[in-house]
């Protein structure tokens, strides 16, 4: 039996997803938010706005959302206040011949432009760049620091960030932590860790000699 030419073989292109298939495989992505992402309501706090899209970003990481399914899956979970601003938002575009909203990062800044704060992003800074350690542990400076950096939208290097990380540290700390030049915010933590434990032995030493 002689072997059939390559073209005597049909070439069958795989079958394009159907709407019916999408639809199936968008509800079940929807049934799983359902339990990682809570509802938005629109009526909360500047943090819980925060921090609710920390957790939307972190499940459509975890759950590898495909991009094109990221809006439909997040807008379900916009309820009262919420759903009206969003149903506002998309026959406003319609109407002025605008693109649908199609990614997550579009309608973040969409979501943070409405529910943030005139001025929001500036005071945060202003805080972030006061901040201090004073009389404070280092874990509570540091606690303190990463949460209003998350809150900040800035665009600073890494090297900037730790700058400001040290120059807040209490001086017997700050000046041995700058010596040792570290590169990130863990780097520094954790020599900014360390010589505050040796500033509390030399301390207790000093006391007990003392004696």
């Amino acid at each position: 039996m002689e072997p059939r030419e390559e073209e005597d073989y049909v070439h069958v292109r795989p079958q394009e997803e159907s709407d019916n298939e999408k639809n199936d495989n968008l509800l079940a992505w929807e049934k799983g938010f359902k339990f990682d992402i809570p509802e938005f309501h629109g009526r909360q706090t500047t943090v819980e706005l925060l921090e609710w899209i920390v957790t939307v970003e972190e499940t459509l990481e975890f759950k590898r959302v495909p991009l094109d399914r990221c809006v439909p899956l997040i807008a379900m979970r916009f309820r009262g206040r919420a759903a009206a601003w969003w149903t506002r938002l998309k026959t406003s575009r319609a109407r002025l011949g605008r693109p649908k909203i199609s990614s997550w990062d579009k309608l973040k800044k969409k979501m943070l432009k409405t529910y943030l704060p005139f001025n929001y992003n500036r005071v945060m800074s202003q805080r972030l760049y006061m901040l201090r350690q004073g009389e404070g542990s280092v874990d509570e400076y540091v606690n303190e620091f990463n949460s209003l950096l998350t809150l900040v939208d800035q665009n600073d290097s890494d090297q900037h960030i730790v700058y400001r990380f040290i120059r807040g540290l209490r001086e017997k700390i700050r000046e041995p932590v700058k010596l040792l030049k570290p590169l990130t915010i863990a780097e520094a933590y954790q020599q900014a860790l360390n010589v505050e434990a040796q500033t509390k032995d030399d301390f207790w030493t000093d006391v007990v000699d003392g004696l």
